[in-house]
């Protein structure tokens, strides 16, 4: 018998969660509050925002950032993630109480934070460019791909108005969710 228990969390596509990243982890990992957790890697998306709107200063501004793929390990994101933290707390940010996963979160309501990342761009890992709707000219049928297939495995997820991502209601989950979740992004996004 497994137990039930209430959730709500949700995944943004990455180029949305630039500004609250490190909040929404911190929210996601704590436990505290409603019990929300956001799926994606926050450093991933840190700066992404000012990518999307920056035309071919991005690529400047992008150039030398390590780029997550799709397939990357949990290992080598939280590597990738931890020497971006490790810069945000060399220029005076400190961080939350949480590590999740051995990822050290930089506390993004620190008076520092602004200026470090900005410092600190060139560490952040950009996301994988199939997750964003900017890079990806085929994300809407990709992410509705996404969400049928964790339809079809049992996954309750409810896509969310502005297709930034999805969220999942309060109820049972299956105990391989994590592991079905990636199975289905990969094969919606990467095949």
């Amino acid at each position: 018998m497994s137990l039930s228990l209430p959730r709500r969390h949700a995944r943004r596509a990455a180029p949305l969660c630039a500004g609250a990243a490190a909040l929404a982890l911190l929210t996601a990992c704590s436990g505290g509050g409603s019990g929300a957790r956001v799926a994606s890697a926050p450093p991933a998306s840190a700066g992404a925002s000012s990518a999307a709107t920056s035309g071919s200063s991005s690529a400047t501004a992008d150039s030398g950032r390590p780029q997550l793929r799709l397939d990357t390990s949990d290992e080598e994101k939280t590597r990738l993630n931890n020497i971006w933290s490790a810069c945000m707390h060399e220029h005076g940010v400190s961080y939350q109480p949480v590590v999740k996963d051995g990822f050290r979160v930089p506390d993004d309501n620190d008076p520092d934070f602004a200026a470090a990342k900005a410092a600190c761009l060139s560490k952040s890992p950009l996301p994988p460019p199939e997750l964003s709707p900017t890079t990806n000219p085929h994300y809407m049928d990709d992410f509705r791909a996404e969400i049928a297939c964790m339809h079809a495995h049992g996954i309750n997820v409810e896509p969310m108005p502005d297709s930034s991502g999805y969220t999942f209601p309060d109820g049972w989950a299956p105990p391989n969710e994590l592991e079905l979740e990636r199975a289905c992004q990969l094969e919606a996004f990467g095949g």
